[in-house]
């Protein structure tokens, strides 16, 4: 089963360029061990994300539509 937070993991670091989870957490200014602890529960972090993509001007839908899980 892939967990929804690998999914936009996956996208947000292939849209931006970034090759580690520590440069994601640097970009969306969340610190390295509270990133860690919402890929451990599968939460993403819509607040950061939909704050960062306003910045860069870059469309959601690509990043937020996350299939759900059966």
């Amino acid at each position: 089963m892939i967990k929804k937070f690998d999914e936009f993991n996956s996208k947000f670091k292939f849209i931006f360029n970034l090759d580690t989870d520590t440069q994601v957490a640097r970009e969306l200014n969340i610190e390295n061990t509270s990133y860690a602890t919402m890929k451990r529960h599968d939460q993403i972090p819509y607040d950061k994300v939909i704050e960062y993509c306003k910045e860069k001007c870059v469309d959601l839908n690509w990043i937020i539509n996350i299939k759900k899980n059966s």
